[in-house]
């Protein structure tokens, strides 16, 4: 199969590593509004083309799938064009900026008889394919409760979101720079605590000289269970922290790095309980840093992955005839939660 890449920066990079190890995909060119970054992205990957013109790589390549890693505000003119030329499409998050341009990428791509894909990575790491199979396997009894917490220091010295001659694209949207990040927060709620809607949100900025919103925390009423999602820029360290409480098990994992962490829970209280699952927790935590580090020495996809696995699959499904791995209706309920929570974004509380 034959694959381009549109957009040329740092996410583009991880998708172009991961098409290097797919089979029987051949990656034709690679574009960007930057000759210098598209010419260096081909020569740095061995793709045969670069461009700086979308419409006249899709014309001269006739691709298979096309990657679309630009800005939010251009997936749907993009993502359009792709479909349009004939091409399957996986997008970066979010994939579009309204749900007018998430409707119209998605009829477009049910009219075409063409598959679209919204980056859903960390969906498909290890750790969280763990988790769900331990939730589907009805061990962990029945969810009582989903916690996605992410702290970021994405306002740091040399931070993309604070440089005024380039602005970030994010810190044009309702929650600024976090709005680069809810759409992951969202799908792994989504993933345990169902199809929900947004039951209270509180966003904040610390003070009025703070570039955008940086603390957001929001509670998820879903169909299986209540979720929690709290995202900080300045609280540390950097983490992002996935939680799923059930009735028999309570599993934690720090998507950042490796491992998991399980504690059971007691069919009645009992004072060495919590000995028991600090020492076991322990030894857990050991395990999983060792994970950790072998994963940092190993020179592989590292936190992306789930990037890696999620584009692996979509080809074999695409070459087998198989359903895509994320569907449109799973599409629409991720981006509903992410409208509702964005609303939120108007309403911010300064703290003096």
């Amino acid at each position: 199969m034959r694959a381009v890449v549109i957009g040329a920066g740092l996410i583009a990079k991880q998708h172009l590593a991961a098409l290097q190890k797919c089979r029987n995909v051949e990656v034709v060119g690679v574009c960007d509004l930057s000759p210098a970054k598209a010419e260096a992205a081909s020569e740095r990957f061995g793709v045969s083309g670069w461009f700086t013109d979308h419409r006249e790589m899709l014309a001269q390549t006739r691709p298979d799938v096309a990657h679309v890693t630009t800005p939010a505000r251009t997936h749907c003119r993009i993502g359009t064009d792709c479909l349009r030329s004939g091409a399957n499409v996986l997008i970066e998050k979010p994939i579009a900026t309204d749900e007018t341009e998430l409707e119209q990428i998605l009829d477009e791509a049910e009219e075409a008889g063409r598959w679209v894909i919204e980056d859903y990575n960390y969906l498909f790491n290890d750790d969280v394919q763990a988790m769900r199979r331990l939730a589907a396997s009805g061990r962990m009894g029945e969810l009582r409760r989903v916690e996605v917490r992410l702290h970021l220091g994405v306002f740091g010295p040399g931070s993309p979101y604070l440089d005024a001659d380039a602005p970030h694209p994010a810190t044009g949207e309702p929650l600024g720079a976090v709005s680069d990040f809810i759409t992951h927060m969202a799908y792994l709620a989504h993933a345990f605590a169902g199809r929900g809607v947004a039951d209270g949100v509180s966003c904040r900025r610390r003070n009025d000289s703070s570039p955008s919103i940086d603390s957001l925390v929001a509670t998820i009423d879903g169909e299986a269970c209540v979720a929690t999602l709290a995202f900080d820029a300045y609280a540390q360290p950097d983490e992002f922290r996935l939680r799923v409480h059930g009735s028999r098990l309570v599993v934690d994992a720090n998507l950042f790095e490796k491992g998991l962490t399980v504690t059971e829970c007691g069919e009645s209280p009992n004072p060495l309980s919590p000995i028991r699952g600090s020492l076991s927790r322990g030894a857990q935590e050991v395990r999983n840093a060792g994970r950790s580090l072998s994963r940092k020495l190993s020179g592989g996809p590292g936190a992306y992955e789930g990037l890696w696995r999620l584009i692996a699959g979509a080809y074999e499904s695409l070459e087998a005839g198989k359903a895509p791995p994320i569907s449109p209706s799973h599409i629409r309920s991720v981006n509903r939660l992410v409208a509702e929570l964005s609303q939120a974004g108007g309403e911010v509380c300064v703290s003096s």
